[in-house]
């Protein structure tokens, strides 16, 4: 709409034409707040006007409230008087004889202004008191109550701030006058327009001429810029027109409705957005169609969409508006020639993808695809439509009839718009795209392939690869129609991938066998095959077609094989599937030994077949390996299948690292499981070596038979290491079928044993000092043992070896050949071990070829050795016990004890020296010698004996141990009695009765200095009651002998043992211990008495006590 609102103007015209161009300028730069009737929010409007000269006839009269457009909104009057007495002559009265014919008309929207202009001859004239002007006349003789309709502008010639403050002033008026003005109308004419509305059940009510009442209340709203207003209009007048023809689906049509489908539709030239609009002249007339209406009905909608800056919201709406058109047209029953209706569709998709291409925003570019892609769709299945229509799709021909609906088809488009022709040259406009496809065939084909390709792009380009696809089929189709089918295998590829990974089995069963059509008709027999083998397995067949397509693989295999492009390798998957591997006897052989293994097969074949051979590839793993790669027969590469989670192995991790914690999970067969990007099924296997090796298992001659198959495969495997099945190779005449993944597979061991050597013990242990004999094991392991080959032995420090015939040595070397694989050998050794302090752990290596052994052998002593100083007096006596600690029984004899630093001392034995003794666990054997000439220095000694295992008999061999020892300090030095004695007065000593304890302490032998003693005196506490104190010291000098009087209680009767007297060394306080505490302070110490320098007269000694006297208990 170009339309502005009509002010009307009075008074003195050439006042006004002088101010008009600075008006029409200046009223729009501000945008002005509109104040709203029905609780409805302000809008910010930007007014612009148009002025017309003040015409009574134009005023509006009796009836015309359903008229907006053409009616003036606001009237005002200009004058430039300024001299009273002009303005009360003939101004007022011009004024009041135009505000009457205002008022006749019922029109209250006026305004006056008042140009004032200052004579330049009053700047001389004397200063006069102040007086009255004409505005201030004017606003005193034409008040009014709502707002100052009275306006001055002061000198608008001029620029100064005084000016300018009134032309702003006239100007913020104006505005606000005149959207009044337009607030009063449009309230008086919606209310109109809901009366009509209202009305709309009535018999005479008409949709139509509801349609261009509320237009025009739409005309206005765009007018003064508010299109967001008048876009609602029209999706309200959208939706009542949609829902009486969902209410004449029901029988409840009116009559208006009923006789707008009546009206065929003879014109079909779809959306126009670019000019002015051809229906509705023909809508106001009553002339157009119901296609018509709702042609003009959108297009009014699609233009405010572009003013408001939304082609993508016109796009979105696009769509649903031409499905519900077309199936009003069919449930109406509108006359249509045929072809009309997807001419007027593919019109109008063109036209709006048009304008959505010219407005087009690179930043919105996803935006805009998802809102035209369903166009483009929707106009391809139309020009589709057309095309069968009018014979141009293959393999039609176009006829006479054909061509006739053609012209008819091209005549109800209407002629092309001028702006149309001429906007931009380069770029075709739908009509002339549509008149250039409907012309032949082959520009039907290129239009036709045109948008089938823009349709695909828009929708990969958004993700929908499924709906691609879909195009990509009707694409083949076409070009299966014209004979080419190579072009149409990508396209059936493509959509036999996505229908297989979504799971549309039956669909993608359809698209294989049209693929296998495709292949028989190009003569490629590689792919003929893979898929009819395919087929052949298929179970979404019945059994005849699938012995059908088997029996066509049979039949082209000879043209495979004259082509030279056999044998095929083709992947396995869907034909034939090892389900798994059976181990016999744990997995485990030697090199160089057959390992068997069974095959557990699945042939989805429909009848059996036989095999060339059937290969199993293993592939030897090194235990630093991860992930292996693929194997030498061929690789994984481009497969992406998906791996049941359960056969994933995984690994889990967690880390620390400054306070964060890591937690993830490392994929082990990370190649196995995600090899890399899809190849097509027909491209050469690469092969690629395996680290470590591979291992080919072949079975000649196999047949397979429907369903499972149980085989039993052989092979000598000479390398050691860890196998594992990796690939299975099926030949069948000339297809390889390959399973690439195996899926989780037992691992096969091949162990390399070298020769084993080993020392066994037939009595079960090891003793030192006694030879020993020991079997020397070999084993030959995986290789044989030559007769030169020897084993050599080599005895740790202090262990000696001996060889049948031969003496102890540390180093020997025994033959054990000849021997062959896996044969066993003995040799009888001799080991004789030192007995020492030290060590009783000894090694013995082994050598064999290239096998080493180091045997650790633990040795025990014979017997434990021991000994103790006993005392009486000063009387010294050496004891020395042997305990045996092996359950073997020695014999022992002549028995020795020298002081080795002390020639002096005399050791007399006090035992039989010619006795032989037996020691064992159970047995021990004990020597006695007194010591004689002790001078109480520490002396060193050495115990010696011979000894031999009991029952050797004849061959009994004696040998020699020695047991070395020292003591320290060993003469007495005090002597301790004790003495019990009842109290005086008492015969005997009586339980509960005190007694006296007498302590006598005597020194024996001189001492470095004169020592303090402590005594300690230790009862049993269920025995004795000590009465006082229990310890004491006593300064001890030289051959003194001091007495210790105690008083205790004895509290059982009986014999009892005497308390106990403990004496340790006394140091006081402050007397240093040696040189080095001579500086330092001490405290008191009590230091224990070595054994042997304490003698106890009275230790084993025993008191009789009687029982207590009935006196005493009483007196108790």
């Amino acid at each position: 709409m170009g339309d502005k609102p009509i002010v009307t103007y009075a008074g003195d015209e050439k006042l006004f034409k002088s101010l008009e161009p600075f008006l029409l300028e200046g009223l729009p730069l501000e945008p002005v707040e509109w104040k709203r009737s029905y609780g409805r929010g302000p809008k910010a409007v930007s007014v612009e006007a148009r002025f017309e000269a003040f015409d009574p006839g134009r005023l509006p009269r009796e009836g015309d409230e359903a008229r907006l457009l053409g009616q003036p909104f606001l009237h005002v009057y200009w004058t430039d008087c300024t001299d009273l007495e002009v303005y009360r002559s003939r101004v007022r009265e011009d004024i009041i004889a135009w505000l009457a014919k205002l008022k006749d008309a019922s029109v209250y929207d006026w305004m006056l202004v008042s140009v004032e202009c200052p004579e330049p001859r009053r700047a001389n004239k004397a200063k006069l008191l102040p007086r009255a002007t004409v505005f201030d006349r004017m606003r005193a003789d034409f008040p009014s109550k709502t707002s100052d309709r009275c306006c001055q502008l002061v000198d608008p010639q001029r620029s100064d701030w005084h000016s300018t403050d009134s032309w702003q002033g006239l100007l913020g008026r104006m505005r606000q006058l005149l959207l009044h003005a337009c607030g009063r109308h449009l309230g008086r004419y919606e209310d109109l327009v809901r009366q009509q509305r209202e009305q709309r059940t009535l018999l005479q009510w008409s949709f139509l001429r509801f349609f261009f009442l509320q237009e025009e209340f739409a005309f206005v709203l765009e007018m003064l810029g508010l299109h967001e207003e008048a876009l609602v209009q029209y999706d309200e007048l959208d939706a009542l027109f949609t829902q009486f023809v969902i209410n004449s689906a029901s029988g409840d049509s009116p009559e208006w409705l009923t006789q707008l489908a009546a009206i065929g539709c003879e014109a079909w030239a779809g959306l126009r957005l670019g000019g002015r609009s051809r229906d509705r002249p023909l809508l106001l007339t009553g002339r157009g169609s119901l296609l018509q209406l709702r042609t003009y009905l959108f297009s009014r909608q699609c233009t405010l969409l572009l003013r408001l800056g939304q082609p993508w919201e016109m796009a979105a709406r696009c769509l649903p508006f031409l499905q519900h058109t077309v199936h009003e047209l069919g449930s109406l029953e509108v006359s249509v020639c045929p072809g009309a209706v997807p001419c007027w569709v593919l019109l109008s998709c063109l036209e709006v993808l048009g304008v959505c291409q010219r407005l087009s925003d690179p930043s919105h570019a996803e935006e805009s695809s998802l809102h035209t892609v369903g166009l483009w769709a929707y106009a391809r299945l139309k020009l589709k439509e057309l095309g069968e229509l009018c014979g141009l799709m293959p393999p039609q021909s176009p006829g006479s009839e054909q061509l006739l609906m053609v012209v008819s088809l091209l005549s109800g488009m209407g002629e092309e718009e001028e702006e149309e022709r001429g906007a931009e040259p380069e770029v075709q406009s739908p009509h002339s795209q549509v008149r250039e496809a409907l012309s032949s065939r082959e520009s039907f084909l290129k239009h036709y392939l045109n948008l089938s390709e823009r349709t695909m792009i828009t929708f990969k380009h958004l993700g929908r690869i499924r709906s691609a696809r879909l195009v990509g089929k009707d694409m083949a189709e076409l070009y299966i129609r014209l004979g080419q089918p190579e072009r149409a295998v990508p396209f059936l590829t493509d959509l036999l991938r996505t229908q297989s990974d979504e799971g549309w089995t039956r669909l993608a069963l359809e698209t294989q066998q049209e693929l296998c059509r495709c292949y028989l008709e190009l003569t490629q027999w590689g792919k003929f095959l893979r898929t009819s083998a395919q087929l052949a397995c298929h179970p979404g067949l019945g059994r005849e077609q699938r012995l059908a397509h088997l029996a066509d693989v049979c039949q082209h295999m000879g043209a495979l094989r004259d082509s030279g492009d056999g044998p095929l390798t083709l992947e396995s998957e869907g034909i034939v599937r090892l389900d798994r591997v059976s181990v016999p006897g744990g997995g485990s052989w030697t090199a160089g030994s057959e390992v068997t293994l069974g095959l557990h097969l699945t042939s989805e074949l429909p009848a059996p077949v036989r095999c060339r051979k059937i290969t199993l590839l293993l592939a030897r793993e090194d235990a630093s390996q991860t992930a292996p790669g693929s194997g030498r027969g061929y690789s994984a590469r481009g497969r992406r299948d998906w791996v049941p989670l359960a056969h994933m192995a995984l690994a889990q991790g967690l880390a620390k690292k400054e306070g964060g914690t890591a937690v993830g999970l490392v994929c082990t067969n990370l190649l196995e499981l995600l090899p890399g990007p899809r190849h097509t099924p027909t491209s050469r296997f690469s092969h690629s070596p395996l680290e470590g090796g591979t291992v080919d298992l072949v079975l000649l001659g196999a047949e397979l038979v429907p369903g499972h198959n149980e085989l039993v495969i052989t092979h000598k495997v000479d390398i050691p290491g860890r196998y594992r099945p990796r690939q299975l190779f099926v030949d069948w005449e000339q297809l390889s079928l390959v399973q690439l993944e195996l899926g989780p597979q037992p691992y096969l061991h091949v162990t390399k044993e070298s020769p084993r050597l080993a020392l066994h013990f037939p009595q079960g242990e090891l003793l030192a000092g006694v030879a020993q004999r020991v079997q020397l094991v070999v084993t030959s392991g995986s290789h044989p043992v030559a007769p030169e080959d020897r084993v050599s032995l080599k005895a740790s420090r202090g262990l000696q070896l001996k060889v049948t015939g031969g003496e102890f040595t540390a180093e020997a070397s025994v033959p054990v050949g000849p021997l062959e694989p896996s044969q066993s050998a003995s040799v009888e050794l001799q080991l004789l071990a030192q007995v020492s302090r030290d060590t009783l752990s000894h090694q013995v290596s082994l050598s064999l070829l290239e096998a080493n052994a180091q045997v650790q052998l633990h040795f025990l002593p014979p017997f434990e050795c021991s000994h103790r100083l006993h005392t009486c007096h000063q009387r010294k006596y050496v004891q020395v016990s042997l305990q045996g600690l092996t359950t073997q029984c020695f014999t022992v004899g002549n028995a020795s004890l020298v002081a080795t630093d002390n020639q002096q001392v005399f050791l007399k034995p006090l035992h039989s020296s010619s006795q032989l003794l037996r020691v064992s666990p159970e047995q021990t054997a004990q020597f006695l010698w007194e010591m004689m000439n002790g001078d109480g220095k520490p002396m060193r000694f050495s115990f010696s004996l011979l000894y031999s295992l009991a029952g050797q008999g004849g061959q009994r061999i004696e040998s020699t141990f020695t047991h070395d020892f020292r003591m320290d300090s060993y003469q007495t030095l005090y002597a301790v009695k004790v003495r019990v004695d009842p109290h005086s007065g008492s015969e005997f000593c009586r339980a509960e009765c005190p007694c006296s304890l007498e302590v006598r302490i005597s020194q024996l032998g001189p001492v470095a200095h004169t020592s303090a003693l402590m005594y300690e005196l230790l009862p049993d506490p269920n025995v004795w009651a000590v009465c006082g104190r229990t310890a004491g010291v006593v300064h001890m000098n030289e051959t003194e002998e001091h007495t210790v009087t105690l008083e205790v209680k004895p509290l059982v009767r009986g014999f009892l043992p005497l308390p106990t007297v403990r004496l340790s060394k006394y140091i006081p306080s402050g007397t240093p211990r040696n040189a080095a505490e001579s500086g330092a302070q001490s405290t008191a110490k009590l230091e224990p008495f070595l054994p042997g320098q304490i003698y106890n007269w009275s230790r084993a000694m025993q008191v009789h006590v009687l029982a207590p006297s009935t006196l005493s208990s009483e007196a108790a």
